[in-house]
């Protein structure tokens, strides 16, 4: 009689641990769902200032500056990056110059 308490009392046991278990992976469930809700509410909103900003620049008739503004900052950066590049090849070719002598 013992022995059918100890393994009843065991599956008990067992069956208690598996819904706890079970609980916790639908908390854990419920949670990511709840933290993917919000950072997609999030997004949503940071989607909607950023379209409310470019429309009051656009009315306010400073698009087509802040556009060239833009473009000639593009354009410096990759003219920077390339006298950089040359500035790199040259030190290269020196040194290979002087490595050579």
């Amino acid at each position: 009689m013992l022995g059918e308490e100890g393994t009843n009392a065991a599956a008990d046991t067992a069956a208690a641990a598996a819904a706890a278990a079970a609980a916790g992976e639908s908390a854990d469930a419920e949670a990511a769902a709840a933290r993917k809700q919000l950072l997609l509410q999030q997004q949503r909103q940071r989607s909607s200032r950023l379209e409310s900003f470019r429309c009051a620049v656009e009315a306010a008739g400073f698009g087509a500056m802040i556009k060239t503004a833009h473009a000639a900052f593009v354009s410096s950066q990759r003219e920077f990056l390339g006298d950089t590049q040359q500035q790199q090849q040259q030190q290269q070719q020196q040194q290979q110059q002087q490595q050579q002598q």
